[in-house]
């Protein structure tokens, strides 16, 4: 047989799926009836929706719609290429200049998706003879950009500057750069950012922050990590998302401008693939907009936290306490994280299941995202239904 058939005949992963369809625990690719909202129709009924990153609710802000509207009438539905050909509009160029001011560095690079951002920036920045220091816990996008520029990558232990320390006293030389995240995407933990600046610094490391689940959530302005721990100066390079707080699809790197010019003609994920589309770039721009005069709402967000977090702990429920908008609930082994999620999806509550290999084994976790856009009583409400899963709750190490 052929080698790929029989790769697929017998792969365990298909298997797995097909009897979790059986049994009713298949989580994923659920079908959106309606738009992310703290009610959201999903595949026929409504849901209360813990499992979206519109963190600041801006997908359904009427100026942004607007914008979007407006960017359609005037740029067509796509740009028909790439940005190094004929993709390249005025939104980008009025996008990048506002991205940089934001976080007071000189350029900016905006990119179709968060993901080819970070598999753009490091496959240009690193060669096969770099070596680069990562957090165990990264993103797949930054591993996945690691691996295609061919550089070898040693990790430290999740969120430990110490461990960072030990694994540079063991290397014949420095690395070349260091990865971490603003936000932890699985658990909602941020990292000891200063300390891992000073390591950095002191060593010359190049350090490259990916902020995607801090960006509007964390920081007086909503900059992210760099901003909460006082050291967007002394990052080197800074990527977003903007499928989270700002509303739209795509990704961006920022930093100083001759870092920018040289991931702009190096960066091959950058340029042979379609621009973003205009109504998205629209979308992100009104969504910036409206995050620099509006910054109470990360302060707003993080009172819904606090309050969620409250909730759930009054209700009997171990629960993660971060600066982040996400939240997790410790379960334990893939079952019953699924046997959990099905629960509470019974219940009409929507969250998302994280299994194993994107937690340890037998650390699976229920994940909620906060929304500005939720309600006290929605909050209130879904908290006294997680009271059911206090069977489930792991209590074993």
């Amino acid at each position: 047989m052929n080698i790929i058939k029989q790769r697929i005949k017998t792969d365990l992963r298909l298997e797995e799926v097909d009897l979790a369809k059986q049994i009713g625990r298949y989580a994923y690719f659920k079908t959106m009836s309606s738009s992310s909202q703290p009610i959201t129709r999903i595949e026929g009924k409504d849901y209360f929706n813990f499992g979206s990153n519109n963190y600041l609710g801006l997908t359904n802000h009427q100026e942004v719609i607007e914008a979007s509207k407006e960017a359609i009438s005037k740029w067509g539905t796509g740009c028909t290429g790439s940005r190094l050909l004929n993709g390249t509009i005025e939104l980008h160029l009025e996008l990048e200049e506002e991205l940089a001011a934001f976080y007071g560095k000189e350029s900016a690079l905006v990119f179709p998706t968060g993901y080819t951002a970070n598999l753009g920036v490091l496959s240009s920045l690193l060669t096969r003879h770099d070596t680069v220091v990562v957090d165990e816990r990264i993103h797949a996008s930054l591993w996945d950009g690691i691996m295609l520029s061919k550089a070898r990558s040693k990790k430290f232990d999740h969120n430990d500057p110490s461990a960072l320390e030990s694994l540079l006293s063991k290397m014949a030389s420095p690395p070349n750069l260091c990865i971490t995240e603003g936000v932890f995407s699985m658990e909602g933990d941020m990292p000891l950012l200063r300390e891992l600046m000073e390591i950095c610094k002191k060593n010359d490391i190049f350090l490259l922050v990916d902020e995607a689940h801090a960006l509007g959530v964390v920081g007086s302005t909503g900059k992210g990590a760099s901003e909460y721990y006082k050291v967007i100066k002394e990052v080197d390079a800074i990527t977003i998302t903007f499928s989270k707080s700002l509303a739209g699809c795509g990704g961006a790197v920022i930093g100083d401008k001759r870092v920018i010019d040289y991931i702009k003609m190096n960066s091959r994920p950058f340029l042979f693939t379609a621009s973003n589309t205009p109504s998205s770039l629209a979308s992100v721009l009104t969504s910036l907009k409206i995050l620099q005069r509006q910054p109470q709402m990360i302060k707003e967000l993080e009172n819904k936290k606090i309050f969620f977090y409250d909730e759930l702990k009054k209700n009997g429920i171990p629960v993660s306490k971060n600066e982040s908008a996400i939240l997790t609930i410790p379960i334990g082994d893939d079952f019953r994280v699924l046997q959990a999620w099905k629960v509470l999806w019974n219940r009409k509550v929507f969250c998302n299941p994280v299994l194993t290999p994107a937690v340890k084994l037998n650390e699976g976790i229920l994940r909620f995202s906060l929304t500005l856009s939720h309600t006290y009583e929605q909050l209130e409400e879904v908290a006294k239904t997680c009271r059911q899963l206090l069977p489930l709750i792991s209590t074993e190490d």
